[in-house]
């Protein structure tokens, strides 16, 4: 329907918890200050099992404990800039599409 919003989640606030740089920390705050506090997704035993299967396939911690909670919640697309995931998804065809925010973007600009 052409609107975007952004989800919040228990594993990314942990990820801002433990990150040691202070100016990407800043810049993250910014933008995951826009994420819908409705939206806000947790993570459950399931996220867990489902995550489990993704690092089978490779996927590291933390990005399966993503691609399975953004999974489970029925979003449209899980945007990363960790090279190393997009790599891994492509092999396994996960049931969301992951992409470059910068790539999506313009794709999405481009096909309206």
């Amino acid at each position: 329907d052409g609107v975007w919003s952004l989800a919040a989640s228990d594993i990314i606030e942990l990820e801002l918890s433990r990150s040691n740089n202070q100016e990407k920390l800043e810049k993250v705050r910014a933008l995951y200050s826009l994420a819908d506090p409705r939206s806000r997704f947790v993570v459950t035993d399931q996220t867990k099992a489902r995550a489990t299967v993704f690092q089978r396939h490779g996927v590291k911690l933390f990005a399966s404990l993503h691609l399975a909670i953004a999974e489970q919640n029925d979003q449209d697309v899980l945007l990363t800039t960790d090279d190393g995931f997009l790599a891994a998804a492509i092999r396994f065809g996960p049931d969301i599409l992951i992409a470059n925010p910068v790539t999506w973007l313009m794709e999405v600009l481009k096909n309206g």
